[in-house]
C-alpha cells in the first residue's frame, strides 16, 4: 500500500462499524460487557481499598510513626515522571489486561465480523487456543519492556529526556492499538506477530494513524485528567477506563476490516530471518530482564532501608569527647596556647567531635546501612556533616558506632557554653532512599527546655 492508499485506508477505517449484521454486533456487545465488567472489577478494587492497600505496603514498608514518608516517597518518584507517561502507560496497560484476560472473544468478534462481510475469500485456519494465549503473553511482555524502559528515560529530569519519553510512549500507545486488533485476521492466515509486525511496521502510516485514531479517546481523557488534577480518584479511573473501552471496541471491528486490506502486503512481506529473530528476541530478553533487575534492586534496596527505619536510634552524649588542636611537636604548652590564639584570630577553631550511636535493630530481617550523611546543627546554625561507613545490624541485635566529625566552628558560638550540650542540638541521619532524593531521620531533636 502506498501513502495515498494508507492514508485512504485510515479515513474508511471508522466506517467499518456501519459494516456490523447480527451475529458480529452480538459479540461485539458481549465483548462490550466484559470489557466493562473486568474495567469495572478492577476500578472498584483501586477505588475502594486504595486507602487500605496503600496503608498495607506502607505499613510493611515503615514503621507506625513514619508513615507520612511513605506518601513522600510515593510523591517524589512519581513526580519525577511526565503525566503524560503514566497516563499512556495506564491506557496501554488496560489494553493488554484486556487483551491477555478477553482475547478469545475478540477473535469470535473479529472472525464473525470477517465472514458477515466476506472481507476474504477461502477458508482460514486458526492457531490453537493455547497458542493465540501464548503470542498474547509474548506481546504483553513486549508492551512491559517497552514502557520500563520509557519510565527511565522519562525519570531524568533533562527537558530533552521528559520529551522523548512522552514522544515515545504515544508512539508505543498507538502501536499497541496497531498491533492489537490488525492482527488477529492476519493471524486466522497462519501469520505470526514477527511477520504482523514487520509488515505493520511498513506501513507506518496505516500503523501508527490507525492507533492514533482509536487511542483518540483514551489521550484525550487524559489531557481532560491533566487538565484537571483537582478530579478524584474514581472520576479520573471512570474516564480513563471508559474512554479507553470505546477506543478498543471500535478498534476491534475497525482493525478487522484493515488487517484485510492489509493482507496481500503481508503475503509479499517475507518471514524475518531466524538470526533477525534470534537477535531481537535476546535483546527484548535482555532489556527486559535488565529493567526486572533494575526495579528489583530497587523493591530490594527500599525493603533494606525500610526496615532501617523501623530501627530504634539513640545518641549517648556521655560519650561525647571533644578533641582540641592537638600539641605542635617540641612546643609544649606555649606552643598549643599560641595555635589557639592563631585560630582564634582567624576566625575558625577546628575541633573534633566524637559519641556513640546505638542501633537496635526489632526486625526479623537484618538491614545495612549504606549511602548515607549525618547532619548536626545546633539551633538553626549547621555545626558539621559526617558520613557512616557502611553498617549491618542483623535481626534482633542491637549494636553501637562511633560517630566522629570534623567541625569548624565560629569562635564567637563558643560563648554559649553547656548550652551546646544540652537542648538545642539536632541530629539527622539522611539515607539515600532513590536517586537524588534522601530521606531524614532525626536520631536527636531539639529538646523544649528554655533559653
Amino acid at each position: 500500500m502506498g501513502v495515498g492508499s494508507q492514508l485512504l485506508a485510515i479515513l474508511r477505517a471508522p466506517a467499518a462499524l456501519l459494516g456490523l449484521r447480527a451475529n458480529a454486533l452480538r459479540w461485539l456487545m458481549i465483548y462490550l460487557l466484559a470489557a466493562t465488567l473486568l474495567l469495572t472489577v478492577v476500578g472498584a478494587l483501586i477505588v475502594l481499598n486504595q486507602q487500605s492497600l496503600r496503608q498495607t505496603l506502607l505499613a510493611y514498608l515503615l514503621p507506625q510513626n513514619w508513615l507520612f514518608a511513605g506518601d513522600r516517597l510515593i510523591g517524589y518518584m512519581f513526580a519525577q515522571q511526565s503525566k503524560t507517561v503514566l497516563i499512556n502507560a495506564a491506557a496501554s496497560g488496560t489494553l493488554v489486561m484486556i487483551s491477555l484476560l478477553l482475547f478469545p472473544i475478540k477473535e469470535r468478534l473479529s472472525a464473525t465480523y470477517e465472514r458477515e462481510n466476506e472481507l476474504l475469500a477461502g477458508d482460514h485456519h486458526e492457531f490453537p487456543l493455547w497458542f493465540q494465549g501464548l503470542e498474547e503473553v509474548k506481546l504483553a511482555l513486549l508492551y512491559a519492556t517497552a514502557f520500563m524502559t520509557i519510565f527511565w528515560i522519562g525519570y531524568h529530569p533533562h527537558p530533552t529526556r521528559k520529551l522523548a519519553a512522552a514522544v515515545l510512549s504515544y508512539a508505543f500507545l498507538f502501536f499497541s492499538f496497531a498491533v492489537d486488533f490488525i492482527a488477529p485476521v492476519l493471524q486466522r492466515r497462519r501469520l505470526h506477530y514477527s511477520r504482523i509486525i514487520k509488515c505493520i511496521l511498513k506501513h507506518p502510516l496505516a500503523c501508527f494513524g490507525f492507533g492514533a485514531l482509536f487511542a483518540a479517546p483514551s489521550v484525550l481523557a487524559g489531557l481532560y485528567l491533566k487538565a484537571h488534577p483537582e478530579l478524584s480518584l474514581f472520576a479520573g479511573i471512570l474516564a480513563l477506563f471508559s474512554a479507553n473501552v470505546l477506543g478498543i471496541i471500535c478498534a476491534a471491528v475497525a482493525g478487522t476490516w484493515l488487517g484485510a486490506q492489509l493482507y496481500p502486503a503481508a503475503l509479499q512481506t517475507n518471514k524475518p530471518h531466524p538470526l533477525t529473530r534470534a537477535l531481537i528476541s535476546v535483546f527484548v530478553a535482555l532489556l527486559l530482564v535488565a529493567n526486572c533487575y533494575v526495579f528489583g534492586s530497587l523493591g530490594v534496596a527500599l525493603h533494606r532501608k525500610s526496615q532501617i527505619l523501623k530501627c530504634d536510634y539513640s545518641v549517648d552524649l556521655s560519650t561525647l569527647r571533644v578533641e582540641w588542636p592537638s600539641k605542635s611537636k617540641g612546643g609544649g604548652f606555649l606552643a598549643l596556647v599560641g595555635k589557639t590564639v592563631d585560630t582564634l584570630l582567624s576566625g575558625t577553631l577546628n575541633l573534633r567531635v566524637s559519641t556513640m550511636l546505638t542501633i537496635k535493630n526489632p526486625t526479623e530481617f537484618d538491614v545495612e546501612l549504606e549511602q548515607n550523611r549525618v547532619e548536626i546543627h545546633h539551633d538553626d546554625q549547621l555545626i558539621g556533616t559526617t558520613r557512616l561507613s557502611t553498617i549491618r545490624v542483623p535481626a534482633g541485635q542491637t549494636i553501637s558506632t562511633a560517630l566522629a566529625l570534623s567541625l569548624q566552628l565560629n569562635p564567637r558560638f563558643i560563648v554559649k557554653g553547656r548550652r551546646l550540650l544540652t537542648d538545642r542540638w539536632r541530629v539527622t541521619l539522611y539515607l539515600r532512599i532513590a536517586p537524588n532524593f534522601d530521606f531524614p531521620i532525626y536520631l536527636v531533636k531539639p529538646g523544649s527546655a528554655e533559653r
